[in-house]
């Protein structure tokens, strides 16, 4: 899958979900038919600009910069 494309869509999703952790985004993805885990979702997410994140002890919530999380 195109990088850019993928982006893309990691972006789509934080807009429509608001706050989500990988596993959310991963499911919400599969259910637009696009495939991807939780980990490449992460690793994606952590390096993308106003991208912000909370890590709690068990998960890590990810939302966009200027949300209210």
């Amino acid at each position: 899958m195109d990088s850019l494309y993928f982006k893309a869509a990691l972006y789509k999703s934080l807009l429509e979900l608001k706050k989500a952790t990988a596993e959310d985004i991963a499911a919400y993805l599969l259910a637009k038919g696009i495939e991807a885990t939780p980990q490449k979702i992460s690793q994606y997410l952590i390096k993308m600009p106003g991208v912000k994140y909370k890590r709690l002890s068990y998960k890590t919530i990810y939302f966009l910069e200027g949300s209210n999380a």
